[in-house]
């Protein structure tokens, strides 16, 4: 089935009419003892849509920590959105309101908060939005979404009645972002188990089509760590005997492995219209966007050492 078509007014989404005021999101976390600490969100270079969570101190990991979301809006004059004019989304005397939505596909979990409500007389009217992800709760991409909605509707003169009146209805997003949660950047999705007498690491693929099933589902492709295995610690960035070379070194393996075992599908020479997000996708962004070799398994693995050993150096 298609995308329905609106038979009423929308808003569309285009926040340069200055009607809100949209800043960035800050991302933080909890340490053990109570303490704060700032995250970072770094854009994907291909899909602008797309962000990482870094931690500066390389501490933090969402299963151990969670994560709290935070942002400032400023509703600066929405007298546009109420009556007869161009841009007018609901009658002169509704009440307007703002949601935070959030989704989850690969954690089967979502929700949606209310941020505020204006009228038409509101003037420069300062709202927040507060959000606290428990720890283990969510993996993979997270949808981050503004939503502009009707909180009461209004009377209608004989120039409104064209508007959707409507309590809940929803007018239109104002943003929306993802949020990819696990992994270094776009580089693999990292999961964490504690099995005694097992392998340090192992790698998972499970993908019927890569062109299609999401890189970052866990039941798709993931690189598992043993934090049980005694050699956890030289790759453990919180550990006094933390080893970056042999992280690396589990690192690259992994992601190898990861690429070769696509290998075997007809478009791997070309990666040629995967979709957004998928297996396909990410191996296309490996080779057009980092410039890895995919010409062998010895190429692979060499470049992706390398790249590892130009960010050692850099940072």
């Amino acid at each position: 089935m298609g995308d329905c078509i609106s038979l009423y007014p929308m808003y569309n989404g285009d926040t340069s009419d200055g009607v809100f005021v949209l800043k960035p999101y800050k991302l933080s976390f909890l340490d053990e003892d109570g303490d704060k600490h700032n995250l970072r969100l770094q854009s994907d270079d291909v899909r602008n849509y797309l962000f990482f969570v870094d931690d500066p101190d390389d501490v933090w990991i969402h299963e151990n920590y969670g994560f709290l979301v935070d942002r400032k809006i400023q509703v600066s004059d929405p007298s546009s959105l109420f009556g007869s004019g161009s841009n007018a989304v609901a009658c002169h005397d509704a009440t307007l309101g703002l949601a935070f939505q959030w989704s989850s596909k690969s954690s089967s979990r979502k929700a949606t908060r209310k941020i505020g409500s204006f009228t038409s007389k509101d003037r420069n009217l300062d709202l927040d939005i507060s959000e606290k992800f428990e720890k283990s709760t969510l993996r993979g991409e997270v949808n981050f979404s503004i939503i502009l909605y009707i909180e009461k509707p209004g009377n209608p003169t004989d120039d409104e009645t064209l508007f959707i009146n409507q309590a809940g209805y929803v007018l239109g997003e104002i943003e929306g972002i993802t949020i990819q949660l696990d992994g270094n950047g776009s580089m693999l999705p990292v999961f964490y188990e504690d099995v005694r007498g097992g392998a340090l690491w192992r790698v998972s693929c499970n993908f019927s089509d890569p062109s299609y099933d999401s890189f970052s589902n866990p039941d798709v492709v993931s690189i598992t760590i043993n934090r049980c295995n005694p050699s956890f610690k030289f790759i453990d960035k919180k550990n006094e005997a933390y080893n970056p070379q042999m992280a690396n070194e589990v690192m690259a393996s992994a992601i190898t492995m990861i690429i070769e075992s696509l290998r075997s599908y007809d478009n791997f020479a070309s990666l040629s219209n995967p979709e957004s997000g998928s297996v396909s996708d990410a191996v296309r962004y490996f080779r057009d966007v980092l410039s890895w070799d995919m010409s062998t398994p010895i190429a692979v693995n060499s470049s992706i050492r390398e790249a590892f050993e130009k960010k050692k150096q850099e940072s």
